[in-house]
């Protein structure tokens, strides 16, 4: 799949990476479109609190929307076919050795979890199915 990276010296690729793995408790996502947001800039200046230089190649993108195309075994919330809201790219070195997450909604593919897992990250709170009204 397709990736937009931010590489260590601030320059923009487009990168072939594996597709993200996905858990019991996550789905896979078709991204569908994603923009940009001030989170995404400062991360291309590489001026975003706390990200060091150490964390690059990133993934961009933070404001992604796609279609759940797969389901893990334990996932309650999602279903195949729901459109989703801000799915992410996650860091899986041993997946994708060297690439790290920005979000990475600007994937061909991304992750949602299920907030009804135990330990749930805090990004699953925020991750949403959208209603049929909005297109």
């Amino acid at each position: 799949m397709k990736v937009v990276v931010v590489e260590k010296d601030g320059s923009l690729a487009i990168r072939q990476a594996n597709k993200p793995r996905y858990n019991e408790y996550q789905a896979l996502v078709k991204t569908s479109a994603c923009g940009m947001c001030g989170t995404d800039v400062k991360l291309i200046h590489r001026t975003f609190k706390g990200m060091s230089t150490d964390g690059y190649p990133i993934v961009l993108g933070h404001e992604g929307v796609g279609t759940v195309v797969e389901v893990g075994s334990k996932v309650t919330t999602f279903k195949v076919g729901d459109r989703v809201m801000l799915p992410a790219y996650l860091t899986d070195l041993e997946n994708n050795p060297g690439l790290y997450s920005g979000w990475g909604g600007l994937a061909e593919y991304t992750l949602v979890c299920d907030p009804a897992a135990p330990n749930a990250p805090d990004n699953a709170f925020a991750q949403t199915v959208l209603t049929d009204d909005i297109d």
